[in-house]
């Protein structure tokens, strides 16, 4: 038998192998782990190194995961900046009378959602569902677009965001 330095590096190769058979342990690769850890002298000794070096890998992809996580979120909360900062710069130019798209680049796009009060005793009687009583948002907004629903509480509240190309 080989170095403990040895049987990890066996370990690493067996694992890469088994690794690449996308986890799956085939006959031949399970012989081939049986045939190893009796190579070695001590089969308890080899599985427990293929066992440490699989333990370090669930360890390090835990890491990778968590990391990559954090870094889509990262450029995700860039991403939103980045646009509120375009719709910015398009609000600017419509102020000043310029327009509000750039062709092949981006345009400003606007869109209507409402405002509605939490309280259900604000909601008028035809706006509520029978079911539970829960507000009926898709009335309230067409009503709102129309003008036929202009109670306290009840507001068209425009947002702007900006679609590039």
């Amino acid at each position: 038998m080989g170095s403990t330095f040895d049987l990890m590096l066996e370990a690493g190769a067996l694992v890469e192998r088994l690794m690449a058979a996308e986890g799956e342990l085939s006959e031949e690769l399970a012989e081939g782990l049986e045939a190893w850890a009796e190579e070695t002298g001590d089969e308890l000794g080899a599985l427990r190194a293929v066992h440490r070096r699989l333990a370090a890998e669930v360890s390090t992809w835990k890491h990778e995961e968590a990391r990559a996580r954090d870094m889509r979120k990262r450029a995700e909360r860039i991403q939103g900046r980045n646009k509120g900062l375009a719709v910015q710069l398009f609000l600017a130019r419509e102020e000043l009378g310029e327009p509000t798209s750039i062709k092949g680049v981006a345009h400003l796009r606007k869109t209507v959602a409402g405002r509605y009060p939490e309280e259900l005793v604000a909601w008028p009687e035809g706006l509520l569902i029978d079911q539970d009583p829960k507000p009926d948002r898709r009335g309230a907004l067409e009503r709102m677009k129309s003008g036929e629903l202009t109670a306290e509480g009840f507001e068209l509240v425009e947002s702007c965001s900006v679609v590039f190309k």
